[in-house]
């Protein structure tokens, strides 16, 4: 996966208040956390963690090489949480969390149908049904997506958990027989019923006796 460097500054002011006084100055308060470390609280210039968001396109799994203003050394996190305005959308606030080279986490990765569905071909409707899994892998092999061949899905038919191809760098962790995708039949427009059609000469007939009446008058 790929990584992204970060340079940012410690925050000496907590709370809500230390959180509006970074705001102001232009920068987005966040927090450090894990690892069995002390949560350190920090201000990351907007610009810059915009474009290193941006960078993981779709992917919300993004890897921060944190460089800490003035000191030597980075600290490797997985940005977990990010906070906006709900009115503007702008950020207001992010978490870091602290990860290990040589320490499996447990994560959620997007599934991509990959093709069209024969079904689809013919006139179905591809339904998704699960969105991303969840994973146990290393930080640096959390895999951008996983991929799964939908060619050959009929009508009626549908693919699991079970049918995402496996690989040894990660292990999933969702349920096996959790229907992913499904390709339903086309939804048939339903016969007009005798009351209905009924309702429906008789509305016609009414607007023509009113259009002969205006042109009688």
């Amino acid at each position: 996966m790929k990584r992204v460097d970060l340079h940012v500054s410690k925050r000496e002011a907590s709370g809500k208040g230390g959180a509006r006084s970074t705001r102001r100055a232009g920068m987005i308060p966040g927090v450090i956390y894990g690892e069995g470390q002390e949560s350190q609280v920090i201000a990351v210039d907007r610009v810059a963690i915009e474009k290193a968001l941006r960078s993981g396109g779709d992917n919300e799994n993004i890897l921060v090489n944190v460089k800490f203003e003035g000191e030597s050394g980075e600290t490797l996190t997985l940005v977990r949480e990010t906070q906006h305005d709900p009115l503007t959308g702008a950020l207001k606030h992010l978490d870091f969390r602290r990860v290990s080279t040589d320490r499996a986490i447990i994560i959620n990765v997007p599934v991509h149908a990959v093709g069209t569905p024969k079904g689809v071909r013919e006139g179905g409707i591809l339904e998704q049904q699960l969105r991303d899994v969840e994973i146990e892998c290393l930080p640096l092999e959390i895999p951008e997506a996983l991929k799964l061949d939908v060619s050959g899905v009929a009508i009626g038919g549908s693919l699991h958990v079970s049918d995402i191809p496996q690989d040894p760098k990660y292990k999933i962790l969702t349920p096996l027989e959790r229907a992913v995708i499904m390709v339903s039949a086309p939804k048939l427009e339903a016969a007009p019923t005798a009351a209905e059609e009924a309702e429906s000469e008789a509305a016609a007939g009414e607007e023509a006796g009113e259009e002969k009446a205006e042109a009688e008058g």
